[in-house]
């Protein structure tokens, strides 16, 4: 389970279609999230990735749009819970099994 953790974390690091700073904001929710569905304050994922606030909503909306993640609001809106559709997790982890594929056929 480590293991695959580490491989969609990198995966997403090394996902084209984002920004740097979406990218860390989408890995640290994976990061957070315990069996695909995160948790957390918004304020509190702007504090721990270093973003503003509207720097992770604007970020969230795109990741929502693009069918990663399902977002919803906590009770009273302490918290929001955010869970990833997991066929576009694994489209993202066959994208970069692709690439080291193509790096490593290039350097042999």
């Amino acid at each position: 389970m480590k293991n695959q953790q580490k491989l969609i974390i990198k995966a997403i690091e090394a996902y084209d279609c984002y920004s740097d700073g979406q990218k860390k904001i989408l890995s640290t929710l994976y990061k957070l999230s315990v069996d695909n569905t995160a948790i957390i304050k918004v304020s509190r994922l702007s504090e721990i990735t270093g973003y503003s606030r509207y720097m992770v909503y604007k970020s969230l909306k795109q990741f929502e749009q693009d069918g990663i993640l399902k977002m919803s609001d906590g009770g009273q809106k302490l918290s929001n819970t955010f869970r990833f559709n997991e066929s576009k997790i694994q489209s993202i982890i066959d994208l970069y099994n692709k690439m080291l594929q193509i790096i490593t056929s290039k350097n042999i």
